[in-house]
This record gives C-alpha cells, sequence and structure tokens, in this order.
C-alpha cells in the first residue's frame, strides 16, 4: 500500500506575548498563499498588531508568496502593526537577499529576536 504525498504546506498560528506566531514549512506557492492570507487577516486586530512569520520549515517562496508578505507588511503600517519574518533556510533568505525585502520587512535570526522587535515596535 502506498502512502500518500506529504501536503506541500503546512501553516500553523500561536500567540506568543500577544503576537501571532505564523509557522509556514513546505512550499509558499499559490495555494499556500490563500492559506497564510487567511491566518494574516486572523492576526489584524486590535490596536498595533504584531504578526511573526516563522519559516525555519520553508523550503521554497513563490513570487506569489513575497506579494502577500509585501502587501501584509503594507496593511499592518496601515493598523500602526508590523510583519516580521524569523528562522529563514539558507535558500529562502538569500531570495529575500537578492529581492532586497529587508528593507521593507524585518529579518530576524530567531524567533526570540522577532519576539523582542515586535514587542519593541509595539511600544511595550
Amino acid at each position: 500500500m502506498t502512502q500518500p504525498a506529504p501536503a506541500p504546506y503546512s501553516i500553523t498560528t500561536t500567540r506568543n506575548a500577544g503576537v501571532l506566531v505564523i509557522s509556514i514549512t513546505g512550499c509558499l506557492d499559490d495555494e499556500a498563499c490563500i492559506g497564510l492570507k487567511q491566518a494574516i487577516s486572523a492576526g489584524q486586530l486590535g490596536t498595533s498588531p504584531q504578526i511573526i512569520i516563522e519559516m525555519s520549515g520553508l523550503r521554497y517562496v513563490a513570487s506569489a508568496g513575497i506579494a502577500v508578505l509585501i502587501q501584509a507588511q503594507k496593511q499592518l503600517r496601515h493598523l500602526n502593526g508590523a510583519l516580521h519574518l524569523c528562522q529563514a533556510s539558507e535558500a529562502v533568505h538569500e531570495v529575500f537577499v537578492v529581492l532586497n525585502l529587508a528593507s521593507i520587512i524585518p529579518i530576524h535570526r530567531t524567533l526570540a529576536q522577532a519576539l523582542m522587535a515586535a514587542a519593541v515596535t509595539s511600544g511595550r
């Protein structure tokens, strides 16, 4: 009997010190973008919403995924919030460097660093 193929992506959300942490694994392709948009929209509540995208298990980011991240940062800034990225694999981080994404969205090495930055951004 053959095993079903693993899902191409997984998105989970948790709260840590009032910050929404969205962990994404696999591929951030067109299909995964729908789930990511929904998770981000759910986190845009309250004053100065802070969202962290944890990417330690992310292997690939399509251009649609980059667009979702940029749009989310714009929306969060409009709400006096911020989007933070963290724990990108070397391959994913290289894509962000080439696109100069760090000039738009803060990219942190660890989740702890992202949580500290989110706390500073929200004025806690």
